[in-house]
């Protein structure tokens, strides 16, 4: 990270080619081995579509030790970069003793998109699980979500969900903070950098996703974190 606050390193689901350039996809698995033999462990994917196939990078010895420990590694896949499109990829493990497969692991699921202008941490799915009440009579408040860079970025918009359960008439609006964690925990280690101008929910949006755009374009840098909400 170049900004003030460390870079985390977070799971977007959807992700524009400029940030790819920098920052593209890596397959990661933690492999353990919990039998009583040595194994040879390797982490295998595959994307549906067929695009994307092969083995890690790294194909580990899995010690088993007589003090009962479970022996693990860290392994990871060449870095990826696909062109535009929504990809599944399945990733799973494989072990092997003396040449011949033993353990297969269970399979994991990942989608992700590969967008023009678009970063997200969601496919854009309205889940009705988890929703709170963002503002009322007696409160007037927000929630945020973290964002890091990987290259620099013009901002124009925040997309946001519109659920049916909205009020017709109530006004939202996109707010942008900068992480700093020089600040006090106090004043939440934010700095406000920008907010749009108040956007009045109309029937149409009722169920849809809406672009609320700012004034003008806000400039993000590579390195940093920033708070969007």
């Amino acid at each position: 990270g170049l900004g003030f606050n460390g870079i985390v390193g977070l799971d977007y689901t959807v992700t524009p080619t400029s940030q790819l350039a920098n920052h593209p996809y890596v397959i990661e698995g933690v492999l353990r081995n919990s039998g009583s033999t040595d194994q040879m462990s390797t982490l295998r994917y595959e994307d549906v579509s067929g695009a994307y196939s092969g083995t890690s990078a790294l194909t580990s010895v899995l010690a088993y030790s007589s003090t009962n420990t479970v022996d693990s590694v860290i392994v990871g896949a060449t870095p990826l970069s696909p062109s535009l499109g929504t990809y599944t990829v399945a990733i799973w493990g494989e072990s092997d003793s003396s040449g011949v497969i033993t353990t297969v692991s269970d399979t994991t699921y990942k989608m992700i998109e590969i967008s023009e202008y678009i970063y997200a941490k969601d496919l854009g799915e309205a889940n009705s699980n988890n929703s709170w009440i963002l503002g009322g009579p007696g409160d007037q408040w927000h929630f945020t979500t973290r964002f890091e860079m990987y290259a620099d970025e013009a901002l124009s918009a925040l997309r946001v969900y519109i659920t049916d359960e909205s009020v017709i008439g109530s006004e939202v609006k996109a707010i942008l903070y900068e992480l700093d964690t020089n600040i006090a925990a106090t004043s939440g280690g934010v700095v406000l950098l920008d907010e749009s101008d108040n956007y009045t929910i109309t029937s149409n949006d009722l169920g849809s996703w809406v672009d609320i755009p700012f004034v003008s374009p806000i400039n993000l840098f590579n390195g940093y974190a920033y708070e969007f909400g």
